[in-house]
């Protein structure tokens, strides 16, 4: 990996931190993007959702939509209001986001 960078302008040195995305020349002001490093890995999943088809309802959550989440919970998993209430208040104790179990005989 680079450590450090030219100015393709004007080829002074520039001044480079890990969290910078754009560098900005201190001579010409040439302004040069850098690309975002590649991730490493496969995404690592959020333990609190476990069904990725929820990870939705969450961002909703943790964003202080609350009312939305619980609507798009039952809109996803077919839930009643009582048991999206259950299931959104439980991811707010810190358990992990789940559809209602139930058992069809």
């Amino acid at each position: 990996m680079l450590s450090s960078f030219t100015c393709p302008n004007c080829n002074a040195p520039l001044q480079y931190k890990p969290s910078d995305l754009v560098l900005t020349c201190e001579y010409c002001k040439s302004t040069i993007i850098l690309p975002s490093p590649p991730i490493m890995g496969p995404p690592q999943a959020d333990p609190l959702i476990p069904d990725p088809s929820l990870s939705e309802v969450a961002t909703l959550f943790r964003a202080g939509k609350r009312v939305q989440a619980t609507i798009l919970y039952r809109e996803i998993t077919g839930a009643s209001l009582q048991e999206a209430r259950i299931a959104i208040d439980r991811f707010a104790a810190g358990e992990p986001l789940r559809r209602p179990n139930r058992m069809d005989f």
